[in-house]
């Protein structure tokens, strides 16, 4: 079955297509339309309608809905769950503002850290990916066979610079982790800053600070989108 075959399902089912193709097809019929242009008119109007639900699902699926937390180990969950809390936080706070300017721009924040959901989901995945890499390299073992092979003579050259090389991986493998959840740390301290900063928005109603809130969110996004694209061409 295709991607595209649940959202045309579902379109097929829909109460309001069939609504809409009855009302018009009623309509035509009391107007004594000819039947092969009534059934034309119900062909159409059931394909528009296919292709109308199925856009709407589309587009609703370029954001992914299995984020899901609770399928990464510590600490990348909790890094998925507070951008998760934050833009839901956000949208409290929204359902308890009034139409206009301030609501508008919470709104912008909020579809924002939905962005900023997406970035950390993956970052976390290729995090977790980088992790179990690091924890094939046993260290001790490898450690332990350098040492054998230096110690064996000039004939071992080729096993020491592989072993070395296995080393130098490990290490930087820390190192990128080390900084990886260095980076996520502040990142994550940053989209709770900006929930609760979108909520004194919400009684303050200063258009000037919420033009800068949404700036700084734009930031933090946009330092999530540069943390996963490393990860991305390192992996």
């Amino acid at each position: 079955m295709s991607d595209r075959s649940p959202a045309r399902l579902f379109a097929a089912v829909s109460p309001v297509a069939l609504l809409v193709i009855g009302g018009a097809v009623v309509i035509a019929a009391l107007l004594d339309v000819p039947w092969y242009l009534l059934l034309a008119l119900a062909l159409v109007l059931w394909a528009a309608a296919i292709a109308l639900v199925s856009l709407r699902v589309m587009a609703k699926s370029d954001r992914p809905d299995n984020v899901d937390p609770f399928a990464l180990r510590v600490p990348w969950r909790f890094y998925v769950r507070d951008a998760q809390k934050a833009q839901r936080d956000v949208a409290d706070t929204i359902t308890q503002t009034a139409d206009g300017p301030i609501r508008d721009r919470l709104q912008t924040i909020h579809e924002r850290l939905g962005d900023g959901v997406d970035e950390v989901w993956q970052i976390s995945n290729l995090g977790q990916t980088l992790a179990d890499n690091r924890k094939r390299i046993d260290l001790d073992d490898l450690k332990r066979r350098l040492a054998d092979a230096e110690n064996g003579g000039g004939n071992n050259s080729d096993r020491v610079s592989a072993l070395s090389s296995q080393l130098e991986s490990a290490s930087r493998l820390d190192e990128r982790l080390e900084a990886t959840t260095a980076r996520l740390d502040t990142l994550d301290a940053q989209l709770k800053d900006a929930a609760t900063r979108a909520f004194e928005l919400s009684t303050a109603g200063e258009i000037g600070a919420a033009e800068s809130l949404i700036s700084n969110v734009d930031h933090v996004v946009d330092e999530l989108e540069a943390l996963r694209l490393g990860l991305e061409e390192t992996g």
